[in-house]
């Protein structure tokens, strides 16, 4: 269990020589790397790339901006100053955990102040009535700014966890929230604590248990994508298969459904692909610790319940992660078939006898579709660092089965030696 860094007596002279100097050499640089990833997310944090079209903002709006960025900087700046120094490193992985958490929130907290988020969901929620032909889907827009609102209150239930996991941690061994319900809890408190339990399931001090819940927007937000591809992919190939004669009218309604796409799947990865970068970060970094817990030897010392809430952690982790990977994915495969689709449009046109278009016209179609379809590209990105592709997901996978390998096969020379 975790303990303070300064509850060792003074009085005791530490052998720096002993067994135990790789272990606290190993902390104390685990924490240099925490200081650094925390001065480098404050940075991101002061200066975040959200205004690039210069957008006017109301006096409440600059107000309300200007508070949320004081309550991240002043949040971080303690992590930094308090928490580094007076906690182990179990406690510096729940805090990096939980910073992270805090600048996925505080960027959608931005996105809604500037709008963002209600611009993207209306131009998407558009996109799929026009290529549909329906009327206003507006449970979907509901949907999408639902789902942005739920990873801002989920930050609030996490920050009261967290001051009753200091508590804990501050005054006793235990880490548990359910050490507080047993020893403090009663009446409606109790209840109180018991329902916040159902909401976040995970041991807190983990704190991935959370933050993977703020994979909701972006598996909802890419799952409407998914439809509006799909939706206007099928549009465009049954029109291919059709006996009707394809005209240049209807390749230019079909490009203007595609600049649209385009756009609004632009418009997704601004707001969505900095969180990405940041949801990614912590999965991967969640996945290699708990899978470092579950193979390495110090598994037999702990409780069986603390080994469940471990392989609980790496199957959500495991599961966001494939989730989401797979749904940006297919919205890029479909938008490839969209292109080629478009093509064998074109080439219907200039192959059509019964059609006279001129041989000027032809060309300059040819020219404007290249240019369009070549010009753009319709993928997701952590933050314009990696595409969100099926090839992402076998190179993180073959990482993590050749670090478990690693794991395993020191362990056996340990056990040898």
């Amino acid at each position: 269990m975790t303990r303070y860094i300064h509850s060792r007596p003074r009085n005791v002279r530490v052998n720096k020589f002993d067994s135990n100097s790789a272990k606290e050499n190993g902390a104390n640089l685990s924490e240099d790397f925490n200081l650094l990833f925390k001065f480098l997310l404050l940075a991101g944090l002061v200066f975040p790339p959200l205004n690039s079209k210069k957008q006017k903002l109301k006096w409440y709006a600059k107000a309300f901006e200007a508070a949320v960025h004081l309550c991240a900087i002043s949040i971080i700046v303690v992590n930094i100053f308090f928490w580094q120094r007076r906690y182990s490193s179990v406690t510096l992985h729940f805090s990096t955990s939980l910073t992270i958490f805090l600048a996925i929130s505080v960027r959608f907290v931005l996105c809604l102040v500037r709008r963002k988020i209600p611009y993207m969901a209306r131009n998407l929620v558009l996109l799929y009535d026009d290529i549909m032909w329906n009327k206003p889907h507006k449970s979907l827009k509901n949907k999408i700014m639902l789902g942005f609102c739920v990873p801002i209150l989920l930050t609030i239930i996490s920050s009261i966890l967290d001051v009753y996991h200091i508590q804990a941690e501050r005054t006793k061994d235990e880490h548990s929230i359910l050490f507080i319900i047993k020893s403090n809890g009663k009446g409606c408190q109790m209840w109180m604590y018991y329902m916040l339990l159902v909401l976040v399931p995970i041991k807190m001090y983990y704190a991935y248990g959370v933050s993977v819940i703020i994979f909701i927007p972006c598996v909802v937000v890419y799952n409407i994508a998914k439809r509006v591809v799909l939706a206007l992919d099928e549009q465009i190939r049954s029109h291919d298969d059709s006996k009707f004669i394809v005209t240049s009218r209807s390749i230019n309604v079909y490009l203007n459904f595609y600049n649209r796409l385009s756009r609004t799947i632009a418009e997704i990865d601004d707001v969505l692909s900095p969180c990405v970068l940041l949801l990614y970060g912590l999965m991967v970094s969640g996945q290699f610790y708990t899978l470092t817990v579950l193979i390495s030897k110090d598994t037999e010392l702990t409780s069986l319940t603390t080994v469940l809430q471990n392989v609980i952690v790496f199957l959500l982790t495991t599961g966001a992660f494939l989730l989401i990977t797979l749904t940006a994915s297919q919205v890029t495969e479909v938008a490839e078939n969209i292109k080629r689709s478009l093509y064998n449009l074109a080439d219907n046109i200039t192959n059509n006898g019964e059609i006279a278009v001129s041989e000027k016209d032809v060309t300059n179609s040819y020219l404007v579709l290249i240019a369009i379809l070549n010009g753009s590209q319709l993928t997701f990105t952590g933050w314009k660092m990696f595409n969100i592709n099926r090839s992402f997901i076998l190179t993180t996978m073959g990482v993590m089965i050749s670090y478990g390998v690693i794991i395993v096969q020191i362990g056996h020379k340990n056990d040898s030696t």
